[in-house]
């Protein structure tokens, strides 16, 4: 069936080509094999060719669907008939089709069932290649997916590499979760000081180590103001002191409160008007701290703090503790710089009597005893012959009637602290 089919597209083809060729029956037409012949029976004679016939003379055969026959000379072709109307052109003669398998199925139908196949050999390779473009678009989704992972995970690392950059760039400008610019940046000396409205309250302020913030507020004559500054105490130790205009070294501070705890005090009752500086400080470590800062018109009652509150003890021959953490810095003596804190006390010598006078303390302190508490050429004896951990003693000569002033003072600044001050009669 296809060896039929496909010799009638060979006859199909080479009737086009004499159709358009614009032959008539005695114009040459191609052979079997679908070559053309130039020659016909003119030039033949005319040039006296002796080669062999174009065909055989006489001789049916077939050309398209076509029946026809060799001229007499060989050279040529000349129309029979066609064989369409009947079926096929084979052997120089016309067919009908066959019937295959008792099936009655015409050349169209089998050419139907060619196109068919070919359509479904079409549809299979488009299917084919379908699936390979989808194949190949999985893949490649497959390396997009990849290829985004990847960028994913080099944008974490970027952000990584970046906020470690950040990191490292803040701990170089001394940027840590302690140590940062607060919302009073740059009062770092007296000359920046920030200027506060009394009352103040504020938190979150940092120190870095070996930094200072400087505040300053006006005060009026007989003010009272209390400081309060609370940190914590394991990450390094805030010291607060205060200071009058003009006068910002640290030995010359009015207050100040350098103990060891989560909370420095300075109560102060003011004897000048004027503008007064706080210094809040540390030397290790670094901070957050809250600072309060407060003030009453007439002053505090602070016990023991100067001469006019001075701490009254009534019997003699006992033992008084005591602690100058938070006290102001007013008094000085002749044996020792006294630029710690210090607390007063007041005694009554009944009749002429000696007395031993003795502080125990883990400060380095310095003793002294006055006839008038405010005025230093009142000194009767003073002592500070030991460190800090040890007693310092003075031993009277009799002493007349009247009132007399301790002073239990501190060495040097942060010289402060709990004491134990002992009075007995010689």
């Amino acid at each position: 069936m296809k060896t039929r089919y496909i010799a009638y597209l060979q006859n199909t083809l080479l009737l086009a080509i004499f159709i358009l060729t614009g032959c008539d029956n005695g114009s040459a037409l191609p052979n079997t094999d679908g070559d053309f012949d130039s020659r016909d029976s003119s030039d033949s004679s005319e040039t006296g060719d002796s080669s062999e016939p174009f065909c055989s003379p006489g001789a049916l055969t077939c050309v398209e669907n076509n029946v026809v026959t060799c001229d007499v000379h060989g050279t040529s072709y000349q129309f029979i008939t066609n064989c369409d109307d009947i079926g096929f052109c084979e052997d120089g003669e016309c067919k009908a089709l066959p019937v295959s398998d008792g099936d009655e199925e015409s050349f169209e139908d089998d050419a139907i069932d060619l196109d068919e196949d070919n359509a479904d050999s079409d549809v299979s390779e488009e299917v084919s290649e379908d699936k390979e473009y989808e194949a190949e678009n999985e893949y490649l989704g497959e390396q997009d997916t990849e290829f985004e992972s990847e960028n994913i995970e080099n944008e974490v690392e970027s952000e990584t590499e970046d906020e470690n950059e950040e990191e490292i760039i803040e701990e170089e400008q001394g940027e840590t979760a302690l140590c940062f610019n607060d919302i009073y940046s740059g009062n770092d000396s007296p000359e920046n000081a920030e200027l506060l409205t009394l009352p103040f309250t504020s938190s979150g302020l940092s120190l870095c180590a070996w930094e200072e913030d400087w505040f300053r507020f006006p005060l009026e004559l007989d003010d009272g103001v209390r400081i309060t500054a609370e940190f914590s105490d394991t990450n390094g130790d805030v010291d607060i002191a205060l200071f009058q205009e003009g006068a910002y070294d640290l030995t010359n501070y009015v207050a100040a409160s350098t103990s060891n705890g989560n909370t420095e005090t300075i109560v102060y009752n003011v004897p000048e008007a004027g503008m007064y500086y706080l210094n809040a400080f540390m030397r290790n470590g670094e901070n957050i701290y809250s600072l309060q800062v407060e003030s009453n018109p007439g002053g505090f009652l602070i016990e023991g703090n100067n001469c006019t509150y001075p701490f009254i003890i009534e019997t003699l021959g006992s033992q008084t503790p005591g602690d100058t953490t938070g006290f102001g810095n007013d008094f000085y003596a002749s044996c020792g710089v006294c630029s710690g804190t210090d607390a007063v006390y007041s005694i009554l010598v009944a009749q002429p009597t000696a007395y031993q006078i003795r502080v125990y303390s883990d400060f380095d302190a310095v003793l002294s005893l006055r006839s008038t508490c405010n005025d230093l050429s009142s000194e009767i004896a003073c002592t500070d012959a030991f460190f800090e951990g040890q007693t310092e003693t003075i031993n009277t000569e009799t002493l007349p009637t009247g009132y007399y002033n301790i002073i239990v003072d501190g060495y040097r600044l942060g010289d402060q602290g709990y004491f134990v001050l002992e009075i007995t009669e010689e």
